[in-house]
């Protein structure tokens, strides 16, 4: 099954659904009231690549943990992976907020900067990065669980969903407040399952692929949902939480679709770019974030025609871009200082 569109194309979606961020981010984000026909109401769905992000880290964290289901290895290779570009990418980022503009001091910058503001004051700057830095220490538990009995992460799965569906009619307060989070946890734990299902090479674990496809279709039908009651009953409280547990369903969706047509294009410079990007998609999420965020605080554009608009919204995003691949070069770069290193000791 490695050899499945979905496992051999992971990395350019990655790259893919980074770019579809990016382009919900400024094109809907930064400038609300600029409507593109078609094209805006298309990107304005374009958060469902946080999901589909989810699902392809579930996958991928399987395969890691499946080669020799280590915790301390696999915390090794998510620490230098994940927590130490987190930190120094969005290092000059919280400074300048905390300290320059909002004044808010060392307790706040250390909160803002570990990205632990999120769980303690609601910050949902980089509520995805708080969200991951929750389930990348606890995966080597759940893969446990999983490799003991497989069933247990559909328990889980189905476990977590009632509990949020739970959290929202008892205690809305939490759930409005965490919700962007907590809705997304279902499909990481079904890409962890489908990781289980492309590489345990086990027979047995076929099993539960139905899991999987029922989760999918049952989310897909909420997701819809959502869509058809924002027109109809815009009034109806529970739409977005169809409209966040279906984004899921919806992940999965476009992942699976995305796998096809990459597996039908024969572009090497296409596949090239976003294998690349998927290769820093966490920076290029960051870095994004960070730049729409400044456009928006300094207001920039705010008064311009459309025309103005659209030529920053593509300066930005170049600009994300070009910053991205230094701060790749300096990665790689590090990298390959430390394995010298290794080495020679």
């Amino acid at each position: 099954m490695h050899d499945a569109p979905i496992s051999k194309y992971r990395a350019q979606i990655m790259g893919f659904s980074a770019v579809l961020i990016m382009l919900f981010h400024f094109i809907t984000c930064v400038y609300k009231d600029l409507h593109i026909p078609v094209v805006t109401d298309i990107l304005s769905r374009g958060n469902i690549g946080v999901d589909c992000f989810l699902f392809l880290s579930g996958i991928g964290l399987y395969r890691s943990m499946s080669k020799d289901g280590k915790a301390l290895p696999f915390y090794k290779r998510r620490i230098s992976r994940i927590v130490l570009p987190v930190l120094l990418i969005s290092l000059p980022y919280w400074l300048a907020r905390d300290f320059l503009y909002k004044h808010d001091g060392i307790g706040m910058f250390l909160l803002n900067w570990t990205t632990l503001s999120f769980w303690t004051h609601n910050n949902r700057t980089v509520w995805y990065v708080s969200l991951l830095l929750l389930l990348y220490p606890l995966y080597p538990l759940i893969y446990r669980m999983q490799k003991k009995h497989t069933v247990s992460i559909v328990i889980l799965t189905v476990a977590v969903f009632a509990a949020v569906a739970a959290a929202f009619r008892v205690v809305p307060a939490f759930y409005d407040t965490y919700e962007i989070a907590i809705t997304r946890i279902p499909v990481f734990l079904i890409g962890s399952l489908t990781g289980e299902i492309l590489f345990s090479g086990q027979p047995e674990a076929k099993r539960y692929k139905p899991a999987a496809v029922v989760y999918t279709v049952l989310t897909v039908l909420l997701f819809g949902s959502a869509l058809v009651l924002l027109k109809t009953h815009p009034d109806f409280d529970a739409i977005m939480l169809f409209y966040r547990l279906g984004s899921g369903g919806a992940g999965i969706l476009l992942t699976l679709f995305s796998a096809r047509l990459l597996d039908l294009c024969r572009s090497s410079k296409l596949h090239g770019s976003l294998k690349k990007l998927g290769a820093l998609s966490l920076e290029l999420y960051l870095i994004q974030i960070f730049i729409m965020n400044t456009m928006k605080t300094l207001r920039i554009g705010a008064k311009s025609g459309n025309g103005i608009r659209l030529l920053l919204i593509a300066c930005a995003i170049t600009v994300s871009v070009l910053i991205t691949l230094f701060a790749g070069l300096i990665e790689t770069k590090l990298r390959s200082r430390r394995t010298e290193q290794q080495k020679a000791e």
